[in-house]
């Protein structure tokens, strides 16, 4: 599915590209940069509220990752999981998920999951472990 599908998909449509981005502190949206939201990743959610549900490549190429491949895309919410890279070797998982009741989406990462080889390997190393 390409990204405007994805948006079109699930209803949930960007609302400004590229827009601001937020670290979630006690229930407060603090303003990030890209390169912030890029360190604080690895410990917390980044929250992109003018996300639609086709964002999330540009999301992770926003803040370091040259590659993004789906790894599950079945939620009709836009709660999906990918794998993202920064090296074309070693791979993470992304997690998206829906700000419902509020607009966008909100970004983690998966804690101490490092994986390596292709995407191609690594989505099949996932798909036998579930």
């Amino acid at each position: 599915m390409n990204d405007e599908a994805a948006d079109q998909a699930t209803g949930c449509y960007e609302h400004a590209e590229d827009a601001q981005l937020y670290r979630d502190v006690h229930g407060k949206g603090i303003p990030i940069t890209d390169e912030e939201a890029a360190q604080l990743l690895l410990k917390e959610e980044i929250h992109d509220p003018n996300a639609g549900a086709g964002t999330y490549r540009r999301f992770a190429e926003r803040i370091g990752f040259v590659q993004v491949k789906v790894f599950d895309q079945t939620s009709s919410a836009g709660d999906w999981t990918f794998i993202v890279s920064s090296d074309n070797e070693t791979w993470g998982i992304l997690y998206q998920e829906n700000r419902y009741p509020y607009h966008g989406f909100k970004y983690s990462l998966a804690p101490r999951a490092v994986y390596s080889g292709t995407a191609e390997d690594v989505i099949a190393q996932l798909a036998g472990g579930m």
